[in-house]
């Protein structure tokens, strides 16, 4: 059988995740129990009032004062009072419940207690142990399975006279009804139940405290994985792990490159190249995402994001189009803040291209990176590249002019087919009329 490894110590916020649980397990059983007893008590007592029968009386009464206690263990669940040292004070009266009904009887009953010490009562020790369990504490149902053997062997005691006179000729029965010994047995099952209550308890309690430590580990992977991968990818890694591959599938392309940036860091203090690239990467990130588009990666300076494919969206090429102005406007107002502080600007190029691409993890057995790969990413790259001898700042293939509404191709006029690298046929490209960004 496997060993669980050890709890980290690093585990205060998850206690107190676990207490909580303690006090809504409490308050939950609670609540059944109350509902059982109550019920008991209710159908004791008609039968009590039908039959004129003293003993049902007592019965009804002990079931409803169980029913009582049951409250109290409720409200105490619900205002989360279930921990430390209280739990003892809830936990181990209790257990010694039943002892409450052997001495009425004894006080009320010409046989006394023992007219009952044998009877179905003595059953309630066990289930009240085991109730125990709820608080997942080892120590809390040990000591209560000892309080339930003390509490019924005190009450065994009490009653072995009126059992000394119960008159039979089974020496089997007349031995088990007034041997000490016979009743110590019994009274250490309750110690048995306690302790294996309370294993199965602790046990219970190791494996919610690991779940829970999952839980948060797996929480902060998912949140430190989303810094460098865009959420949705991430939660698709996380979930799929085993099985994630390739797919097939159409989308839009959008590459963009920083001007000047290169020989802006060069020679100068890495953290200041580093604050500005941040800053500049805040806004195009915003901006892509704004449109549903989902950031694949980054090179250096420069972004490529997808839109379409592992995130749906509707209108992808609108969308691209829109986060392309957004990206456009960002570096504008990022400029004016920078020339306001004497720091110098900078320039940007945007390429769309639209078409079938596989976008899946791509690497080796140990490293792998999710990205999509195809011809339609390196035409956006192209495309980008474009922009630094083309009149405009965002270009496209006609694929995506193509599937434009009127008002995406209002702003939009033709450069011409050109050639790009890598593909043996010109592309038509569009690009923005003079006067807009």
């Amino acid at each position: 059988m496997s060993r669980l490894l050890p709890l980290p110590l690093d585990d205060t916020p998850i206690r107190g995740a676990l207490r909580e649980e303690v006090n809504r397990a409490v308050e939950k059983g609670a609540q059944h129990t109350f509902g059982l007893t109550a019920l008991s008590g209710s159908i004791a007592g008609v039968i009590a009032l039908l039959s004129g029968d003293q003993i049902w009386r007592l019965g009804a009464l002990f079931s409803l004062i169980c029913a009582a206690y049951a409250l109290v263990l409720w409200r105490a669940g619900r205002a989360h009072r279930v921990q430390g040292q209280q739990r003892y004070v809830f936990m181990l009266p209790l257990a010694i419940l039943p002892s409450a009904y052997f001495i009425a009887a004894e006080w009320l009953y010409v046989d006394g207690a023992a007219a009952f010490i044998t009877g179905p009562v003595s059953y309630c020790y066990l289930f009240f142990v085991v109730i125990t369990g709820f608080t997942f504490s080892f120590r809390v149902s040990v000591a209560s399975g000892f309080a339930a053997a003390v509490g019924y062997f005190c009450c065994y005691l009490m009653a072995q006279p009126g059992l000394g006179n119960v008159q039979t000729t089974n020496v089997l029965l007349y031995q088990d009804l007034n041997s000490t010994v016979v009743a110590g047995f019994k009274a250490l099952v309750f110690i048995c139940t306690g302790l294996a209550v309370g294993t199965i308890g602790h046990l219970g309690k190791r494996l919610v405290l690991r779940t829970l430590f999952e839980e948060r580990d797996k929480s902060r992977l998912q949140r430190l994985f989303g810094q460098y991968v865009t959420g949705v990818v991430s939660d698709r890694i996380l979930r799929r792990a085993a099985e994630v591959s390739g797919d097939r599938v159409e989308v839009v392309i959008l590459f963009s490159d920083l001007r000047g940036f290169s020989s802006f860091a060069e020679g100068r203090d890495p953290a200041v190249v580093v604050q500005r690239l941040n800053a500049y990467l805040e806004r195009m990130v915003a901006a892509i995402q704004a449109e549903g588009g989902v950031v694949d990666k980054f090179i250096g300076d420069a972004v490529m994001a997808v839109f379409g494919g592992l995130v749906a969206v509707d209108h992808p090429c609108r969308r691209a189009l829109r986060a392309a102005h957004g990206m456009r406007a960002g570096l504008a107002d990022l400029n004016a803040q920078w020339a306001d502080a004497g720091l110098e600007s900078f320039e940007n190029g945007i390429g769309l291209h639209v078409g079938e691409v596989i976008q899946g993890p791509v690497g080796s057995h140990d490293r792998k990176e999710f990205t999509a790969i195809g011809d339609t990413v390196n035409t956006a790259a192209r495309l980008e590249e474009l922009t630094k001898t083309l009149p405009s700042r965002i270009l496209m293939s006609e694929a995506v002019y193509a599937q434009l509404d009127e008002r995406g191709r209002a702003p939009l006029t033709p450069l011409g087919e050109i050639r790009v690298k890598g593909r043996s046929q010109p592309v038509t490209v569009f690009g923005l009329q003079r006067g807009t960004r």
